[in-house]
């Protein structure tokens, strides 16, 4: 899928539950995936997400905060519709993180969108393989 035609797969309801954004730093990965967060919960302007309840983005790679997030995410299922969760650099998790995200991933609840950063080398193949992956390449030289 290319990242230009996102906004008719998420009006159409044409999104995965679990999307990679795979790619070296620099090539614009955590930008597009907020653009994406904010089109999917149907929020507008640079700063809608930042007091949004239905978003969460993380760089803490421990396992408590997995699981924390993953209870949250549960728990808000029954609440309302779309949530998304960002976990930038996500090849940073260790693998005890990662196997905290793959029950998530495995049975997601309804209407919640995954977006994970960073490269696909540092991923498990059990959580690559629950993933739709775009490759982010390089930025082009001015």
């Amino acid at each position: 899928m290319n990242p230009q035609h996102w906004e008719e797969h998420i009006a159409a309801g044409n999104v995965p539950h679990a999307i990679l954004l795979a790619g070296n730093r620099g090539t614009g990965k955590k930008a597009f995936a907020r653009r994406l967060a904010t089109r999917y919960l149907g929020l507008t302007g640079e700063t809608a997400l930042t007091n949004c309840p239905y978003y969460t983005e993380t760089a803490d790679y421990a396992v408590e905060n997995v699981r924390n997030i993953s209870r949250a995410v549960n728990l808000q299922a029954y609440g309302r519709g779309r949530r998304c969760v960002v976990f930038f650099d996500a090849h940073n998790l260790t693998a005890q993180a990662q196997n905290a995200l793959l029950k998530s991933l495995e049975e997601p609840p309804d209407d919640t969108l995954f977006l994970l950063t960073g490269n696909e080398a540092g991923l498990l193949p059990t959580v690559r393989s629950r993933c739709m992956t775009l490759r982010f390449g390089a930025k082009p030289v001015a």
